[in-house]
């Protein structure tokens, strides 16, 4: 309600004086859909991916000028420390849910794999995914936050606009984004 960022996966982040060095103290607990504890090196891996340009993820939008990937380090199983390229206020910012590219996967993550896994730390857990027609989530009952009120969600992909909404027209889904 206040537009402050609240923690979720950091539990608290603070700078240095003069704001380019950045400590996340990460949320212990956690783990990935698959039962894998997360730690502060897959933090570091994933921020690590997102800020080299190798990579070209859509992060770079947001890290280009800011952070490079050698930058990022776990100093312990629950700290994680960001050296910025200069001093940035903003900075927890582009590690929230602001920055939507931001999602922590494991330090060997596989991108091989990804489709068949979608590996991550939320409430849900891949149940099926099918190339160009959709993909099923379950609840993730090990999350370690509240609960999702429903027990599935399905996804039904669509090659255009016009199917969409025949598929909304026909009861075959209930929204279309």
């Amino acid at each position: 309600p206040n537009l402050e960022l609240e923690p979720v996966l950091a539990e608290e982040w603070s700078p240095s004086a003069d704001g380019s060095v950045w400590t996340f103290k990460i949320r212990q607990g956690v783990t990935f859909s698959d039962g894998t504890p997360m730690t502060a090196n897959d933090v570091a891996g994933t921020f690590a991916r997102l800020a080299d340009p190798a990579n070209k993820s859509n992060a770079l939008s947001v890290f280009k000028g800011v952070l490079d990937p050698g930058g990022v380090k776990a100093i312990d199983d629950a700290t994680v420390e960001f050296t910025l390229l200069a001093p940035n206020g903003n900075f927890p910012y582009y590690t929230s849910s602001d920055n939507y590219n931001a999602i922590i996967i494991p330090a060997d993550y596989d991108a091989e794999q990804w489709e068949s896994t979608f590996l991550c730390t939320g409430p849900w857990m891949l149940e099926k995914f099918t190339v160009n027609q959709g993909a099923t989530f379950v609840r993730n009952d090990a999350y370690w936050g509240n609960k999702t009120i429903a027990d599935r969600s399905e996804f039904t992909f669509a090659p255009d606009e016009a199917a969409m909404v025949v598929a909304l027209q026909g009861g075959q889904v209930d929204l279309i984004v």
